[in-house]
């Protein structure tokens, strides 16, 4: 059963339309005339019945949240119902049996598959097997296999490739590195390779790199790491004195430079035992405060950062009335004798202009409990304007009587 609504509700709805079979909603003629549509239990029901019918039919129970595009029972429900009662392929007539006959264009038929199956190449286990000539074979340029060893200079390997270097076959490697390995690597326009090269030689390992240009190669350079250069043996208080330093013991407050320049490295010991916190009169250790402290507004005990300062700044003056905000027309979301609730985070401004109809006319305005007017706001006839101010998160209402709202305007 469905309602038809220019019969249910006789004047309050379109008669039927081809867009429309069942009538349709309308707008009312004037702004007081009682010819619009409306809302009803029955119309109500009638379309809850639908959504209602399709959840029950998909054995859908409501979760009780509000439905929304990408989250949508109804919508779950309806795809749910279209594939209980799908259509059935064998009800499908006229169906094509090639691949033409479905307008395909882009597969081979079984005639070219098999036609092309009939060119495959034999069973082989070497690339010549195949007559392939392009491709790297196990061992070639020491992939999957020993690395070859690289007869004359490094520099000069065509290619990007692994390699052997033993010296004195191999005429440039890293100096006191006759042995080692390595990869040359040559650039996609071959305007410049790198070696890279590893021995162990000296019992230590070794790493080094080296650059080749057209014009010329670079040195080889080292590449550190915790066997060649252990920071535990670098500067410090036993080994100060080779370093220019005196008075190195490792357990005094600082080391002096014996130049005359007065140049100390202070222990943390000794600087947390002499440089405390700064203060407004004495110069220290700076603490920055954090966001949670900047928030608070309490702590006098750290620095804020300049970020920091803006940020409290720009807080500060957004909960202020009329900063940021814009004038918004409510007009036709506020009614008279409804109460309303400032969520704009800051206090908001309310400019109202009534329409008198009549000489015993009376407006009041509420805002958090307190009626701050109460009276009559003008000649009948005339129009009269009234304003006030609602703090944030304060409720506000306005109860006309004898007059009309012409237009509500907020800051906001």
């Amino acid at each position: 059963m469905a309602l038809k609504l220019n019969e249910r509700y006789p004047g309050r709805f379109n008669n039927p339309s081809a867009g429309y079979p069942q009538g349709s909603f309308k707008n009312r003629t004037t702004p007081t005339a009682k010819d619009g549509s409306y809302l009803e239990k029955d119309w109500a029901n009638d379309k809850e019945g639908f959504f209602q019918s399709l959840l029950a039919t998909a054995v859908i129970a409501a979760n009780g949240s509000v439905d929304s595009v990408g989250s949508s029972q109804y919508f779950d429900a309806l795809r749910s119902v279209i594939r209980l009662t799908g259509t059935s392929w064998s009800m499908i007539t006229n169906t094509p049996t090639t691949i033409a006959g479905y307008g395909i264009i882009d597969a081979y038929t079984k005639t070219q598959i098999d036609s092309s199956l009939l060119l495959k190449a034999n069973k082989a286990t070497t690339l010549t097997g195949y007559g392939i000539t392009d491709a790297i074979k196990v061992g070639d340029g020491g992939f999957m296999g020993p690395a070859p060893t690289r007869v004359g200079t490094l520099s000069s390997i065509p290619s990007s490739q692994f390699f052997t270097a033993s010296s004195p076959t191999t005429t440039d490697g890293p100096v006191g590195q006759g042995q080692g390995v390595g990869i040359h690597l040559t650039n996609s326009n071959t305007q410049f390779s790198v070696d890279l090269f590893n021995s162990i030689n000296t019992g230590i390992p070794y790493m080094g790199y080296r650059i080749n240009y057209t014009s010329g190669v670079t040195q080889w350079y080292s590449l550190w790491d915790s066997n060649n250069f252990n920071p535990t043996t670098k500067l410090n208080g036993d080994y100060a004195t080779a370093a220019g330093f005196v008075g190195g013991a490792i357990d005094s407050p600082y080391i002096k430079h014996s130049s005359a320049t007065d140049v100390r490295l202070a222990t943390k010991a000794y600087v947390d035992a002499n440089l405390g916190a700064a203060t407004e009169t004495v110069s220290g250790i700076v603490k920055m405060s954090t966001a949670f402290l900047a928030n608070g507004g309490a702590d006098n005990t750290t620095a804020m950062s300049p970020a920091k300062v803006a940020s409290r700044i720009a807080a500060g003056l957004n909960t202020t009335l009329g900063f940021n905000r814009t004038y918004v027309d409510a007009t036709a979301s506020r009614s008279s004798g409804v109460s309303y609730t400032n969520n704009a985070g800051a206090p908001i401004q309310v400019l109202l202009s009534l329409n008198t109809l009549d000489a015993s006319e009376t407006t009041q305005v509420v805002v958090q409990g307190v009626t701050i007017y109460s009276g009559d706001p003008g000649v009948r006839g005339q129009q009269s304007t009234i304003t006030f101010i609602v703090p944030n998160s304060a409720s506000y209402s306005v109860t006309l009587s004898g007059t009309t709202i012409q237009r509500w305007v907020e800051l906001i």
